[in-house]
């Protein structure tokens, strides 16, 4: 607690958009950023770069880095090939921002973006389709 108390808000890139949402792979942290300010932090669990076998296919656990915008997003549930997707916001391809029961504090997905379940309706509203989502390392 007492390191809580004098923490300083964390930092992110400078960038040229208003409002966006960086992920820290590094980190394992999500940053939602209102005009230059972090506003609000998640913890995030990304892919674990190991592979992993899928209808007999060969797969890496990867996590696209890269500048995106969420592309789609579903309310709920959605049942995908590798498991469940709370509240999924699909950032490029099948990858996506979602909520997660299970948000360690280090790479353990197959590569999408995992927060914390009772963090992910919040996340949806405040982040509509179209917003900017930075990842690097």
């Amino acid at each position: 607690m007492s390191a809580i108390a004098v923490a300083r808000r964390p930092t992110v890139r400078p960038r040229r958009y208003r409002r966006y949402v960086e992920v820290d792979i590094s980190r394992q942290v999500l940053f939602e950023v209102k005009r230059r300010r972090v506003f609000k932090v998640l913890p995030v669990s990304s892919g674990n770069e190991k592979y992993y076998k899928q209808d007999g296919v060969k797969y890496k656990a990867h996590t696209p880095r890269g500048d995106f915008r969420i592309e789609r997003k579903i309310s709920g549930w959605r049942k995908s090939r590798l498991g469940r997707l709370w509240y999924p916001s699909y950032f490029t391809g099948g990858y996506a921002i979602h909520g997660s029961p299970n948000v360690l504090v280090y790479p353990a997905s197959h590569g999408c973006v995992r927060i914390p379940m009772w963090l992910t309706k919040g996340f949806d509203r405040r982040n509509p389709i179209g917003r900017r989502v930075f990842v690097h390392n």
